[in-house]
């Protein structure tokens, strides 16, 4: 595994000058190299993660992840674990406990981790100033005025960065605000979805982008005559109820539509068969509005990126755009790991 300084000069996100500065305070303060890069300012924290998720090969925990999470997860680790391995859990999604750490790889934690919360440990990896103030917020776990005074000097950039006004703003200023979050957000995500090492990863990324925006979501697997349940989120999911839902191609629904060729579907559902037995996912009625989109790779349709709205009527242009990007996205990554896989069976024959 490469060190992150060499990935990070090699990107050319670090100067050496600066990558020696943040030696040298390392040197005397300690700490992880990334903290030290942060508080000499020589790297952004965007592209600090950025780097790290290339070198761990997993995802990050966003600053949003670790602000305000929700008690009803906190609670699946007990104070004294949480504070002892340096972990936040921040997020439920089906059978998997998402979890902040700064030891991404310690297979012995991840294990006792899996055993007291008898959860799938997703593990991200994390800013150390952010998790230690996530434990704080969380657990009341003291923190150091040294992380303290960084997480301060990271918002205090953060704001100037996106020109913060104490006034209020009007509706285009959040329009646009909002416009420019959704192409953070896409960037990030193809930076994770780029460090994706196999299938269940990358329906883990997508599903956890969409979870924050939709009221559920689902994957579909396209086979040649057939869309297979795959992978969901949302209250009242049944996995098992998903994994066993095979859809044929020739059966009216809005996948169907995608395999006759359509962009996407955005917009009301007819209460058919099909869509019975896809809300039923959920144990609920067929949704008023649904956004159906295609994953394709080699211009064949692999995925259908499912979405319901939390609230009617929201589907606008905006949306839909978002919604393709992430399934282009989708796409490019099951497009690599298909050719990385065939790669690997090229060595192995030879």
């Amino acid at each position: 595994m490469k060190r992150l300084g060499e990935i990070l000069t090699e990107l050319e996100w670090v100067s050496p000058t600066g990558l020696a500065k943040a030696l040298a305070t390392q040197e005397v303060l300690g700490g992880r190299l990334g903290t030290c890069m942060l508080e000499v300012s020589a790297i952004s924290e965007e592209r600090l993660m950025a780097g790290l998720v290339r070198q761990l090969q997993v995802p990050a925990a966003r600053i949003r992840d670790l602000v305000s999470v929700p008690s009803e997860v906190l609670r699946f680790l007990p104070e004294s674990l949480a504070i002892e391995s340096h972990a936040v859990p921040f997020r439920m999604l089906g059978d998997q406990l998402h979890v902040a750490l700064l030891d991404v790889h310690d297979r012995v934690l991840l294990q006792e981790l899996a055993e007291r919360t008898e959860k799938q440990i997703v593990p991200h990896i994390a800013n150390e100033a952010r998790l230690f103030q996530a434990l704080a917020d969380g657990y009341g776990c003291p923190v150091s005025e040294r992380f303290r005074q960084l997480v301060l000097q990271l918002e205090g950039q953060a704001d100037a960065a996106n020109g913060s006004d104490p006034s209020p703003p009007n509706e285009a200023l959040v329009d646009g605000a909002e416009r420019e979050s959704v192409v953070r957000d896409i960037a990030q995500l193809a930076q994770e979805l780029a460090g994706a090492r196999d299938r269940d990863s990358i329906a883990t990324l997508v599903l956890n982008y969409l979870s924050k925006r939709y009221s559920t979501c689902a994957l579909f697997i396209c086979r040649r005559h057939e869309f297979r349940g795959w992978r969901g989120a949302g209250p009242g999911f049944d996995a098992r109820r998903l994994s066993s839902l095979k859809l044929s191609v020739d059966r009216p629904s809005a996948l169907a539509h995608l395999k006759n060729g359509a962009r996407y579907h955005a917009g009301p559902l007819t209460p058919n068969e099909a869509h019975k037995e896809i809300a039923a996912v959920w144990d609920d009625e067929v949704p008023r509005d649904a956004l159906v989109v295609p994953a394709r790779v080699a211009g064949r349709l692999a995925l259908a990126i499912w979405c319901v709205p939390r609230k009617v009527g929201s589907l606008d242009a905006a949306a839909i755009e978002e919604a393709e990007r992430l399934a282009e996205l989708t796409g490019d990554a099951l497009a690599r790991l298909i050719e990385s896989q065939r790669e690997q069976s090229t060595d192995v024959a030879s």
